[in-house]
């Protein structure tokens, strides 16, 4: 999602590291999965081949009903907006239906529609105690390193909450909707912050020290994967990390450090995509839906781009820089110009779209949903187009993988930042990887000094 909307509160680098380096004990120290937390769940309770252990999960993964993280008012404002909700219940809107009953999916696109919504979307979505954190993301101030970026040298320090909807089904396993929320809130106490996530990461090396998991990873404090302590955690409720968790969450996601809450949805085919983003005005004291782009969402047909048709929305077309604008306009055509055609243009295209999957790219920089989320399927019409070897994410990575992340390539999709994909599948962004061992490559240079 955007983040131009975040705070500018500047914070400088030494404060950073002063932050990150406690002269505590070593069951203080951060690792990787302490940043990027992922919830470990699965669709039912028997002992599975990833986590190797029994129980779902869900018990320990926080609800958005639970505390301040989203109280329900926030939510049922948001649903309207976002899935045509009223009192809990996602209602089909007739208008729309009406109007554009036997339109093609790029009518649709050109009148701005709701596509997701028209399409149809899984009642789970407007349900508020289906929603489940399956994330956490600390993103530290680091001035951003693009020269380009006009907010070089503003940024926020921010906790951002992933959470996703998931329902018990009749033969007694749990469903993942492709849906998601991320809630972003700024942290005014960093020192406060890093205190109370240290004390959280003190008790996680205890419960962690209790049932080894991987060997070969137990020791490595770099490695990105499901947070071992939730996984031994995994078939009791109310345990000493998952209570920890509960603590933090509670105390720093909060409704007044709220100020941005961005989503996506998707159809019951899975096709059709629709993004958005709304502001928390007032510091968190009132909720009002804003708008991105000048409109409250934004749409995307992945069928149509294979088809090279007009894929997304419109009106994001005159943007330029990172929102792949001119790409996303090559990829909608069903071959190339001639103007295009030269290797220079293609060297050009494919670049402009590696600009945006850069993995070393800092999180809090500028860019458009559809040009976050689905460059790699731009990517790969335009290569198509070009009839080039589609080679995505070869040599992206400078961290070390967790196998379990290695295991199918979808895992790695854009689309899904950091959680679960349909049928549970694990799901991490290839940027979040490496931001996340960013922060352990200060440690080590402070360490030395």
């Amino acid at each position: 999602m955007t983040n131009k909307s975040f705070i500018p509160i500047v914070k400088t680098a030494a404060i950073l590291l002063i932050s990150f380096v406690s002269p505590e004990s070593k069951g203080d120290l951060l690792e990787a999965s302490d940043v990027s937390v992922l919830w470990p769940l699965k669709a039912s309770s028997e002992k599975d081949k990833v986590f190797l252990k029994s129980g779902d999960g869900f018990c320990n993964a926080p609800s958005l009903s639970e505390g301040s993280i989203l109280p329900r008012e926030d939510f049922e404002n948001f649903a309207a907006l976002a899935f045509n909700s009223s009192q809990g219940v996602c209602r089909r809107d007739k208008s729309l239906e009406d109007q554009f009953f036997l339109a093609q999916d790029e009518e649709l696109l050109k009148q701005d529609v709701h596509l997701a919504l028209v399409k149809g979307i899984a009642p789970t979505a407007c349900n508020y105690t289906s929603w489940k954190v399956t994330g956490m993301r600390f993103d530290p101030c680091r001035p951003s390193r693009l020269q380009a970026d006009p907010n070089a040298g503003k940024c926020s320090n921010v906790i951002r909450i992933v959470a996703q909807p998931f329902e018990k089904q009749t033969n007694g396993l749990w469903a993942v909707r492709d849906f998601t929320i991320h809630l972003a809130y700024v942290i005014n106490d960093l020192p406060a912050f890093m205190s109370d996530l240290r004390k959280t990461a003190s008790i996680a090396r205890q419960v962690e020290a209790t049932e080894e998991w991987e060997p070969k990873w137990d020791s490595d404090p770099q490695i990105l994967r499901p947070h071992h302590a939730l996984r031994n955690e995994l078939n009791s409720c109310d345990k000493p990390f998952s209570a920890a968790m509960r603590s933090l969450l509670k105390t720093w996601a909060t409704r007044k450090n709220l100020f941005m809450l961005s989503w996506m949805t998707s159809s019951f085919g899975l096709k059709e995509w629709t993004f958005g983003e709304t502001q928390v005005s007032g510091e968190g004291q009132s909720f009002k839906p804003g708008q991105i782009l000048g409109k409250q969402f934004i749409n995307f047909s992945d069928s149509l781009l294979q088809e090279g048709k007009q894929s997304t929305t419109a009106a994001i077309y005159p943007l330029s820089g990172a929102s792949l604008a001119k790409q996303l306009s090559i990829a909608a055509l069903p071959s190339l110009p001639e103007s295009e055609s030269s290797a220079a243009s293609r060297t050009a295209h494919i670049d402009a779209i590696q600009r945006v999957l850069d993995p070393k790219k800092i999180s809090q920089s500028q860019s458009d949903c559809v040009s976050c989320h689905l460059a790699p399927q731009i990517l790969e019409r335009i290569r198509s187009l070009y009839k080039t070897p589609n080679a995505i994410g070869s040599g992206e990575f400078k961290a070390v993988t967790w196998p379990g992340f290695l295991s199918d390539r979808r895992t790695f999709s854009q689309l899904r930042n950091f959680g679960y994909g349909p049928q549970f599948q694990l799901s991490v962004n290839r940027r979040t990887i490496n931001e996340t061992q960013d922060i352990f490559e200060i440690l080590s240079q402070i360490k030395d000094k």
